[in-house]
């Protein structure tokens, strides 16, 4: 019982919360990198098999006073046919209306080409908060999606409100 103990703390130290900024935090199972690039920030951590995102976009609308439903399905839209583009031989396997607190978002399944992988399986969360647009993603990179770590992920977003 004693080691199990020790084996559940070490798992335990190894999670690092981040606060994305002050509105959203998430657990990764590690400490991710950080990167900035003009209005987007990045927080990624890697493993052989899998690998965690989380960044923020600034955009250039103020969604608290043009918002409604159909202005964020066309953002949305919009962010998703992107992400697709952007992706070599990417294919959407599933898109569904998902909630984290009240907020409405999207979340995708995809597979795209990564480096020598044909068959990388990619579940990305986004959301829109005011002039912010945030993506959440667990990349299964031998095409074979986690469930419990993907739950764990996801289920880690928090919004600070």
């Amino acid at each position: 019982m004693k080691g199990m103990l020790m084996i559940w703390l070490v798992l335990r130290i190894a999670d690092a919360s981040v606060n994305i900024d002050n509105k959203i935090s998430i657990i990764f199972p590690g400490s991710p990198e950080r990167s900035a690039m003009s209005d987007k920030v990045y927080y990624m951590y890697s493993t052989d098999k899998f690998v965690y995102n989380a960044a923020y976009t600034d955009l250039k609308i103020d969604l608290h006073t043009t918002s409604s439903s159909e202005q964020q399905d066309k953002i949305y839209a919009g962010f998703i046919k992107g992400a697709l583009d952007a992706a070599t031989n990417s294919k959407l396997l599933s898109q569904r209306d998902i909630h984290i607190k009240k907020h409405p978002g999207r979340e995708i399944t995809y597979i795209k080409r990564f480096d020598k992988s044909d068959n990388v399986k990619i579940v990305k969360r986004i959301i829109l908060l005011n002039k912010r647009l945030y993506q959440f993603e667990l990349w299964a990179l031998n095409g074979q999606m986690d469930q419990s770590k993907l739950d764990k992920f996801f289920n880690s977003i928090k919004i600070n409100e």
